[in-house]
This record gives structure tokens, sequence and C-alpha cells, in this order.
């Protein structure tokens, strides 16, 4: 990986590009990626942020956030674990965040977050507690990684792509203790490159990406 090189949302959205590409190529995600996509776009999967304050917690963040976690994933697989079906880990790493878009029920969308309208306070104390994102009211509620498994499920993905996307946050999530040392590599391969993305190579500004482009 090259840590010189610097993404930006539109070169981002290129590499989505790129990886869907790959998926309508193959013939297990092909129709499954058909019907994806456009719920994507109704999720506002491409605009939502990837936080409120943390990582990429600006338009286009989850976006970025994504493809990011695809391209770590794939260095990792390339050097670990090369038996991990190509196109199921980009469908994985594309989609392990999706419940961030929010609700999507009966064509609506319920997004869990919005954008603060508040404008950024001048007294220091109050900077500290101002976020782009505000989380917003979204019914019925659902975690983060409930919601997602929920969309892959809908989705017909396979049972091994809903066990890494329902444990991606690894340590983080008190509910995953009950997995143990019984995940996938396809759900420890996730947790490492969504950990790592999330706390290394992101910022607000800016994302690190491969050193090869589409």
């Amino acid at each position: 990986m090259d840590n010189n090189v610097f993404s930006t949302p539109e070169s981002q959205l290129a590499r989505f590009g790129h990886f869907s590409r790959d998926l309508y190529r193959c013939s297990f995600y092909r129709d499954r990626w058909r019907r994806i996509m456009p719920e994507l776009v109704a999720l506002d999967y491409f605009l939502a942020p990837a936080s409120t304050k943390f990582h990429l917690c600006t338009r286009r963040g989850l976006l970025m956030h994504s493809v990011n976690v695809v391209n770590v994933a794939l260095d990792l697989s390339e050097r670990f674990c090369p038996f991990i079906p190509y196109e199921r880990i980009i469908i994985t790493a594309l989609l392990h965040d999706v419940g961030k878009c929010g609700l999507l029920d009966a064509g609506k969308l319920h997004p869990r977050y919005i954008k603060n309208t508040e404008p950024y306070p001048s007294w220091p104390k109050q900077q500290k507690w101002w976020t782009p994102y505000i989380y917003a009211d979204s019914k019925p509620m659902f975690t983060i990684r409930d919601l997602s498994a929920l969309y892959c499920s809908r989705w017909g993905l396979e049972p091994e792509v809903l066990q890494a996307v329902m444990v991606h946050d690894g340590a983080f999530e008190d509910a995953n203790k009950k997995y143990g040392m019984n995940s996938t590599p396809l759900a420890y391969l996730i947790t490492a490159a969504d950990y790592f993305c999330a706390t290394t190579l992101e910022t607000k500004d800016a994302v690190i990406t491969r050193r090869y482009q589409p």
C-alpha cells in the first residue's frame, strides 16, 4: 500500500464503479447486485457520512470509508487469505456499514444521520461537543450492525457475508463475544480492514487508497 496517495470522493466513486463492474461480471452476484444498486441510491448511500464526528464525518464519507475497507481487505487477503473469493470480499466490504444510511421503509428513507444545522459555536468549550452531523429520530431504531445485516439478508447474500457484517465491529461490540473464535476468515478480514481504516487511514478530509486506479 502506498501511504503517500490520498483520495477524493470523486476518485473513491470511480473505485466503487470499478468494483461494481467486477460484481456485474460475477455470475453468482450479478442479479443480486442489480437489485442492490437501486436500493443504495434510495438509501442515499453515495451521499451519507460515515459518522457524526469521528472518521469521515462528511458528505460521501460512507462511500469513501466503504471503498477504503475494500482496498485494505483486498491487500490483506492477497497476503494472508487468498482463498476467500475476490467478489465476496468486495460485496461484504461495500455493504458492511450500509445500516448507517438509516431505515428504508416502503420507499421512504428515515436517515440515521442528518446535517447539524446549528452554527459552529464560537465558545471553545461548546466547540468540543459540536458535530457536523447528528443522530436522527428513526423508528423503529435498529443498531447499525443489525440493520446492515437485515439489508444483506433481504438482498439474498449468503450467511458468511451476513456474519461478517454483523461482527465487523469486533471487540468494540459486546454482542460479538458470543462468536469468540467461531467467526469465519471473511469476518476477521473485514473486522481488521474496518478497524485499520477507521482508526489509522481516515481523517476528516482525506483517505488513503490503493496505489493503483481503475
